[in-house]
C-alpha cells in the first residue's frame, strides 16, 4: 500500500470505485486492486489495503485498518480505530436490540476492542467498556439490555478477554 491514487469526488462527495458509487473519507487509502462495494463508505483516514474487498453498504470507520487480500461482508460497519487482518480480529452479531441492529466489534490498532453498533463507533473510539456503559444507562436489566449482555460475553469469548 505504497502508493494510492488519487479519486476525484462528485458533487455528493461520492467517488466511483471499480464502477460503484462510495464515500471514501479525507486522507482514506484505498489499495491497489482493492474493491469497495456499492454505496460502501471508507471512513476518514481510514486505509483498505491491497486486494482487499469492502463489501457493498459496508462501512470503513474513521482511521480502521483492513489489511491486504481482507474481505468485509456486505452492511459491516468496521469501528472507529479497528486493525482488522485476519478473520479473528473482527465479529458481527445481530440483529440486536431496541433498534434491531448488527454490532460489531473489532480487534483496535493499540490491542483493545472497539465496538460500532447504529450511530455509534463509526467516527469516535467506542470500547467494550464505553459499550457496557452504554447498555447499562439505556436498557437497565431490560430485555435489550440481556441481549446486549450476552453479545458482550460472545465477544469477551472471541477476542479471549
Amino acid at each position: 500500500m505504497d502508493e494510492f491514487r488519487a479519486l476525484p469526488k462528485h458533487d455528493d462527495g461520492c467517488t466511483n470505485v471499480n464502477g460503484h458509487h462510495v464515500k471514501i473519507g479525507d486522507r482514506a487509502r484505498v489499495g491497489n486492486e482493492a474493491s469497495v462495494g456499492d454505496r460502501a463508505r471508507v471512513g476518514n483516514e481510514a486505509s483498505v489495503g491491497d486486494r482487499a474487498r469492502v463489501g457493498n453498504e459496508a462501512r470503513v470507520g474513521d482511521r480502521a485498518s483492513v489489511g491486504n487480500c481482507f474481505s468485509i461482508a456486505p452492511y459491516t460497519c468496521v469501528p472507529f480505530g479497528a486493525n482488522v487482518k485476519t478473520w479473528h480480529d473482527i465479529l458481527q452479531i445481530g440483529p440486536i436490540g431496541s433498534r434491531s441492529a448488527m454490532l460489531c466489534a473489532a480487534r483496535a490498532d493499540d490491542g483493545g476492542i472497539v465496538c460500532a453498533t447504529g450511530c455509534r463507533g463509526e467516527h469516535e473510539r467506542f470500547t467494550l467498556t464505553d459499550l457496557e456503559n452504554a447498555v447499562s444507562e439505556t436498557h437497565g436489566d431490560n430485555e435489550y439490555a440481556v441481549e446486549y449482555r450476552d453479545a458482550i460475553a460472545r465477544i469477551k469469548q472471541w477476542f479471549e478477554v
